[in-house]
């Protein structure tokens, strides 16, 4: 016996804010809906795709050097926040006021610590050897020749 594909289901997991979890809430209850399921597939079956167009925001991945006692900090202050250390360094740049100038300035987590610059490498002219000269191959002395008796 075929199975009905109106039945089958699968899981899908996916995050929500709080409030868009509290608006899915409400809506269950406004709707007369039995679960969030229901009210996501209605969601799904009444929203007009072909007027979406997504908001693309450029995101870049980027690396930095921090002081390992700042890095160590920031991690420690990631797992007591139970949030990742990415989006405690968004936070942190969204909160500069602009035109913020300085370093090594008090902050609410501590010193900002400046990492020492890496000294430019000077190398000092110095003169290379010459390659030692090859001795000059030994002049054969020319063959006597044997006398005749």
């Amino acid at each position: 016996m075929a199975k009905n594909s109106e039945r089958e289901s699968s899981p899908l997991t996916f995050d929500l804010k709080e409030d868009l979890l509290g608006r899915l809430d409400s809506l269950q209850a406004n709707l007369g809906l039995n679960s969030k399921s229901e009210v996501i597939r209605h969601a799904i079956s009444v929203f007009d795709y072909a007027s979406f167009s997504p908001q693309a925001v450029g995101h870049r991945q980027i690396s930095v050097r921090l002081p390992q006692k700042q890095k160590a900090s920031l991690l420690k202050l990631a797992r007591q926040k139970n949030v990742s250390v990415g989006e405690l360094l968004r936070v942190a740049l969204d909160g500069i006021p602009a035109g913020t100038a300085g370093s090594g300035t008090k902050t609410k987590t501590g010193t900002v610590e400046t990492m020492a610059a890496k000294k430019a490498a000077t190398k000092k002219a110095v003169k290379k050897a010459a390659p030692a000269k090859k001795a000059a191959p030994a002049k054969k002395a020319p063959a006597k020749k044997a006398k005749k008796k």
